[in-house]
């Protein structure tokens, strides 16, 4: 899944199960998860990424472009210096988005990340497909032809991956940082 549009996109008619705090999480947790798998987005990559939005076209339709000679000189200089159309392939799998969306939840919100998920009505990982999906028929995401909504199906469950929490209160408190 890659991102097309800017989180403020409505979401579909269709599907009003989520709300937007639950649609923004999901944009916030796709750059995470890109992130952490491909790396940091290079210099560049947004400018291109927003040509290529702004005259409809997406990254897939990078090596067309530039093949056909159909691309501005500038936006043609930023793809090669970056290592060619394949730098651009910053897609995650249904798998790995949900693991890093898990991961971003128990970040940010530690013990209550399941709480906060629920909230939202992401109770199981198909919540989370069920959601992109939204997405894409909404316009504000990309999918591969190879992307299915069953790579969300029982990636983990909920409670085995939000619920092992100890709190040692055995433990001897932190010494407090003396003021100079």
């Amino acid at each position: 899944m890659a991102s097309t549009a800017p989180p403020t996109t409505p979401i579909s008619q269709s599907d009003r199960n989520f709300p937007p705090g639950a649609v923004e999480f999901l944009f916030e947790g796709l750059s995470y998860t890109a992130e952490k798998t491909h790396g940091p987005t290079p210099e560049g990559w947004r400018d291109v990424a927003t040509w290529l939005q702004a005259n409809e076209h997406d990254l897939t339709d990078v090596p067309g472009l530039l093949s056909a000679k159909k691309l501005p000189s500038g936006i043609a200089k930023i793809i090669f210096q970056l290592g060619g159309p394949q730098a651009f392939d910053r897609h995650v799998s249904g798998e790995q988005l949900c693991w890093g969306l898990r991961d971003l939840a128990v970040e940010r919100w530690g013990m209550l990340a399941a709480t906060v998920l629920r909230s939202w009505n992401i109770r199981r990982t198909r919540d989370i497909g069920q959601l992109v999906f939204s997405l894409i028929a909404a316009g504000r995401l990309q999918k591969q032809p190879t992307d299915r909504i069953e790579e969300f199906e029982a990636v983990f469950d909920f409670r085995d991956a939000f619920g092992h929490y100890r709190i040692d209160l055995t433990a001897e408190p932190a010494p407090a940082a003396e003021e100079s």
